[in-house]
């Protein structure tokens, strides 16, 4: 069996929940996997976020809003473990669509890091 590409077109629930718990517990996926999907999802966020609504809706139909703040908590993780601040980026832009309507205990969490940083004097290396 052929290692599915990371990309958007071939995210799926399970495949998110697989980064997501590999992500946090170190199990199942090297990081560099776990790096490889996060860094084309970002990228994919990123230069389709005018039309990350369709697009989404296009391949989650009903779900698209719960699928959608499922990659935002991935990212938010994602962002913790690394400290990649492009992640942080992307959160507080995917926060403010107001079609997508992220859970209360992810925006406060999306929220503290931000505040967290801005109250930092120096910006990590």
């Amino acid at each position: 069996m052929e290692p599915i590409l990371p990309s958007f077109r071939n995210l799926t629930p399970d495949i998110l929940a697989l980064l997501t718990h590999a992500l946090a517990t170190g199990e199942k996926l090297e990081m560099s996997v776990i790096t490889a999907w996060a860094e084309k999802l970002l990228r994919f966020c990123e230069i389709n976020q005018s039309r990350l609504r369709r697009r989404a809706n296009e391949k989650w139909g009903a779900a698209a809003g719960s699928q959608m703040a499922m990659l935002a908590s991935f990212f938010c993780d994602f962002f913790l473990k690394t400290n990649d601040f492009r992640f942080l980026n992307l959160l507080l832009k995917l926060a403010d669509l107001r079609w997508l309507d992220l859970p209360a205990k992810l925006r406060a969490r999306i929220d503290s890091e931000f505040e967290r940083i801005r109250h930092r004097r120096t910006f990590p290396s």
